[in-house]
């Protein structure tokens, strides 16, 4: 399994990008800001977002994390079932 961190300028393609990677519209694509926080996006068997201390329960590296103020409110999860690529 691989982990990648995709950070870059507001309005720079990152959401198109994973997007278009995934093979699903997960991410909101638009000139406005709408993504800001942390998602993590993670093949599964069945479509489903989850936040905050759903996200950090099921990964357990982000539990220490989960206990500075504030993250909660920023972090997401997609669970997504594409097959176009491995995301195992």
């Amino acid at each position: 399994r691989t982990t990648c961190l995709l950070i870059g300028n507001h309005s720079a393609g990152k959401s198109s990008f994973v997007n278009w990677y995934v093979g699903e519209k997960i991410q909101v694509e638009s000139v406005a800001m709408e993504t800001a926080g942390f998602c993590l996006i993670r093949k599964g068997g069945k479509r489903a977002r989850w936040k905050g201390r759903q996200t950090s329960s099921a990964f357990p590296w982000l539990r220490r994390a989960s206990r500075m103020e504030g993250v909660m409110d920023f972090l997401s999860a997609e669970i997504v079932t594409s097959a176009r690529h491995d995301m195992g």
